[in-house]
Order: structure tokens, then sequence, then C-alpha cells
């Protein structure tokens, strides 16, 4: 929205923009309510509610949401409460994705909110807001709910009851003081057992990360909420405990715990295609970890033809936007909404292909980000694709005397923008070749 545009509500803006017509001189408050929008700018246009939402959905590039029914997965992974206070219904999920019925496409703030709950990437399509209000006490009325035990646990139980074999222990180099990130690793081996799961999942999402316990297809409890760069550091302790695979596109690996001195053989994998997400599968006592003898890697249900982007940006809307179009035409996509937590993903993460990376962030810009890539041992020779809006060639040219494989103007031209980045993923493969 531009300056110009600051006094309109959004959904005339919307209808503008689908050529249904012009509500610029209806009258509609800039803060009205989309239950209050709806059939006001109906009214005016003399069009239908349901035609001023099929309206909004093109206007915004979104799908038509199917209110006929819901998965209870996608409905566990949102409670319920905040799910009215959005105004919004989940639909269906993945692995990597919640796809919830909106009819507010730009409250990117819920889109960034619901993401970190649910600990996918937010999804939006389209339907009407008395649509949406109708049908969430019904759906929510039997579904599985998302439990919390964040105040139940007990921090020194857990250090005092969890320990690992020797063979385990020497892999993880001796620390001075009091080993808080061994604390926080033991504590999610105590809960999990307790809660008698057999799997969790570390998840990072935005600059936070969760700690999530599956107790079954329909219910997911919520362990810990942590910042990214500790979970980080959690899944790296996680790992030497595994004795994780330091090159491996989907690593796996093993430890033994004992929890109450019982053991419990536990695999863990880091996820492809899912930048700095860890999956923990627990067994009882000496059995061997799921998969172990198999080899089987737990995949995710999307998968990717073209690479794996991380899109660093600290505008959730500028995220949303690169994330669709990438997706849509064959690319996985992680997030990071500032470089502080897009670096120490790149560190956990084997398997990004390239960054799309911001220059203007407030916490860290994006030459900074490159800065540091490009000293890594790990991201040095990573390709980076930077997001100006800047058009001075004196600035073109600064960004690739700094490393930049290659840049793009805002507002991005998606064309432009699947086209540069298949170019760089292409030079860079040929490179390694």
């Amino acid at each position: 929205m531009s300056e110009g545009d600051a006094g309109i509500h959004w959904l005339v803006l919307a209808m503008e923009r689908a050529q249904v017509g012009d509500a610029t001189g209806c009258g509609l408050a800039t803060d009205a309510p989309v239950g209050e929008a709806w059939p006001w700018v109906a009214d005016f246009l003399g069009i239908t509610e349901d035609d001023v939402t099929v309206a909004v959905a093109q206007a915004f590039h979104l799908e038509m949401a199917d209110l006929s029914s819901s998965q209870p997965e996608a409905l566990s992974l949102l409670p319920e409460r905040h799910a009215l206070s959005y105004g919004v219904l989940p639909i269906r999920c993945t692995d990597r994705e919640l796809v919830v019925a909106t009819s507010e496409p730009l409250d990117f703030d819920a889109e960034r909110e619901i993401g970190f709950l649910s600990g996918r990437n937010t999804v939006f399509v389209m339907a009407h807001p008395t649509a949406i209000e109708a049908a969430q006490p019904e759906w929510y009325r039997d579904s599985p709910k998302t439990k919390s035990v964040l105040e139940n646990v007990d921090y020194a139980e857990a250090v005092q009851s969890v320990r690992f074999p020797l063979e385990v222990s020497t892999r993880v180099p001796a620390e001075t003081g009091e080993d808080q990130i061994g604390g926080v690793v033991a504590l999610i081996f105590h809960e999990a057992v307790k809660a008698g799961v057999s799997e969790v999942q570390l998840t990072p999402r935005g600059s936070t990360g969760q700690v999530l316990l599956k107790e079954d297809a329909d219910s997911t409890t919520l362990l810990l909420r942590l910042p990214v760069a500790v979970l980080v550091l959690v899944a790296e302790r996680i790992g030497l405990l595994a004795d994780l695979p330091t090159e491996s596109e989907a690593a796996f690996g093993s430890l033994d715990v004992f929890v109450d001195d019982t053991a419990y053989a536990v695999s863990v994998h880091l996820v492809p295609g899912l930048a700095g997400q860890m999956l923990l599968r627990i067994g009882t006592d000496s059995a061997a970890p799921p998969g172990a003898a198999t080899g089987e890697v737990w995949q995710p249900e999307t998968t990717s033809s073209e690479g794996h982007i991380l899109v660093v940006d600290d505008d959730p809307g500028g995220r949303m936007l690169m994330r669709t179009v990438l997706e849509k035409n064959g690319f996985s996509v992680s997030e990071a909404d500032d470089g502080t937590t897009a670096l120490p993903l790149l560190q956990l993460a084997d398997d990004i292909d390239a960054v799309l990376l911001d220059l203007m962030m407030t916490s860290m810009d994006g030459l900074e980000v490159l800065n540091r890539v490009r000293k890594g041992r790990k991201t040095a020779g990573l390709p980076v694709v930077i997001l100006t809006a800047s058009k001075d060639p004196e600035d073109e040219q600064r960004l690739l005397r700094a490393g930049a494989d290659d840049y793009l103007h805002k507002p991005v031209d998606p064309h432009q923008l699947v086209h540069r980045m298949k170019a760089v993923l292409k030079r860079s493969r040929s490179f390694l070749d």
C-alpha cells in the first residue's frame, strides 16, 4: 500500500486491484473489521459478498478455501483461542506447511504468529469471514487440543535423572561452569519419557524455535519455546551425542540415554529440506533405534526438484511472497527473519543450496550477513542473491564486489526471481562438477 492509499480500507483497494469496481467513495472506515467491511463494500458495488471473497483471492493471488472439512492434525497445530483471535481456520497441513483459511490476507502478524505456534510455514487461502466464524466452533468441538507442559517441567529433576553412557558422553567436549545447553537436552529427554511419547521435533521458526512432543497423529504437546540460536546449540549438542555425520543431505545418527536408570534408544534425524529441524524417535530399553537397521530416513511430505533456498528478510510479507513464488516453481524454502537468525541456521543445516538475502534489515543488514557468510568455512561458497531497492549501478557493483552472486531489484518480478535463482544454482553446480 502506498502513502497515498493510507486512508483507504485495504478491501477497497483489493476490489480495484481485482478490477471489480471503484469503491473509494463508499465511506468505509479504514479500521472497519472484515465482518462489517464485506457487506458494506458488496452493497456499494452491487455485488454479492461471495463475489467480494473471490475478488480478494484474485487480488492477492490466493486459492479459495474449501471449508467442507479440515484435517484433525491441522486443527491440533493451532489452538482454538488463537484461531478465534486471528479469525482463521486451519484446513490442512504437511510437515512444512499449515494451510489456513483467512479473510485478512494482509495480517502479517497473524501469519508470523501462526507459523511460530505451528512450527510450519503459514499458507493463507481465502474464505468469507462469516463462513470462518461459523465453522470454527463446529470444527474445534471434537478436535484434539494442542497442550503445553511449560508450567509443569522440573529442570533440576531432569538434570539429575538423565545420563548418557560413557562412550556417548565423551563425544561432547568438557565445559566449565554450568552446562545450560546440556540441561535443556536433559529436560527434553526427561519430559518426553515422562509423557510417554515416541517422537520429539525441534523446529526453528523465524527468530524463535519450538520443541514439540508428538503423542500421536492428532495430538501435539508444546514443551519449550527457545530463541533460535539456543535451539541450534541444543540441536548441535544432540548431534554430537548421536555422532551425526557432518556432511549428509539427511543426517542420521543414534544414541542411548538413561532416564531414571531405564535405558532408551534414540534415533536422530536432521530433516532434509527444512533448515535446522531435527526429529528424535525414542524406543525403550535396548531396542534398536527406529530405522537404524534399515537405514530408513524420515522424509518430508513435500520435496524439492530445484533446490533449497533460505529466504532472509525482516518483512514477513516479503518472505511470504518469495516463499510462494519459489515453492510454486519447484524450490523448497526455509525462512529467517533477520541475519542473527539466518547465520546459526546456515551453520546447522547441510542442505541449503542458496540464500536470498534482503539488503536493508534493521538488526543486521544484508552486507554484514553476506560478509559473515563469505568468511565462514562451511558457507564461503554458498550462492547468495541480494534483494535491493537501489538501481544505482555503483551500488550494484558494490554488492558484487562484496561477494554477492547476483541481485534482484525490489519490488521483485516473480519471473525474474525464479530465473535468477535457477541460473545461480546452475552456475554453482557446474562449478562443483
